[in-house]
């Protein structure tokens, strides 16, 4: 049922970036790993006794037709199946998470519904967070009633939203911090993060602004020349 949510997600936002002529380079999809799953809802549930067994959640998590109410419905874990897209500009970017924010809030033209509250990214500093557009959403009613798709009621899916060179930047930064953070101290994994994001991610923000405002200049001398923006 992931891998489901994840195509169906996948497909909408496709046909969203089609009827807009959004520009992006890849839309990728993952289901998380059991064992990442199991580890998440368990840091999240502070009274031990609440804590649901491994082998039923193991059980639930491998089953296409076991409910996940009680997981879903506490927001334990949100982020089971998500989507990726990676934009050439950060304008679009922009505005295909304002497109899907607003369905969800509104229209339901892409039959999109919300999940959670969508989260821009943080520019504050200290706050090591990766810099994408996210939103957590679930079919609507009018897509649900597809054959298709009904037996993925209220299941959800995040979609995250960026930039190719945010994503750059992120695997490189993921390949650095992570492989420290097996043998380093805490405090000199603090200090690589802090410049990655406060010296490095900046750059990356201010050339993304750069590339939008060299494609605004383009289309304007393609309109002057009469070439194809």
């Amino acid at each position: 049922r992931f891998e489901a949510i994840c195509n169906a997600t996948k497909f909408i936002v496709q046909g969203i970036c089609e009827e807009k002529k959004i520009k992006y380079k890849d839309i990728s999809h993952r289901v998380k790993e059991f064992d990442k799953f199991y580890d998440k809802i368990v840091g999240q549930i502070n009274n031990s006794e609440k804590k649901p067994s491994k082998e039923l959640l193991e059980k639930l998590f491998r089953s296409p037709h076991l409910s996940f109410d009680r997981v879903i419905k506490e927001k334990f874990v949100k982020d089971i199946a998500g989507i990726r897209v990676n934009c050439y500009y950060k304008s679009d970017a922009l505005q295909l998470w304002s497109l899907i924010k607003e369905d969800c809030d509104e229209s339901k033209r892409y039959h999109l519904a919300s999940f959670d509250v969508p989260k821009e990214p943080s520019t504050e500093p200290g706050v090591f967070e990766y810099p994408r557009f996210h939103l957590w959403v679930k079919l609507g009613l009018e897509r649900l009633e597809l054959p298709e798709y009904s037996d993925l009621k209220e299941l959800p899916c995040e979609i995250q939203i960026g930039t190719v060179l945010e994503e750059g930047w992120g695997e490189v930064d993921h390949e650095i911090i992570y492989k420290s953070e097996s043998f380093l101290p805490d405090d000199k994994v603090k200090e690589l993060k802090q410049t990655s994001f406060s010296e490095l991610l900046p750059s990356i923000r201010l050339t993304d602004g750069s590339f939008d405002k060299l494609r605004e200049k383009r289309k304007a001398e393609d309109f002057k020349y009469g070439g194809a923006s």
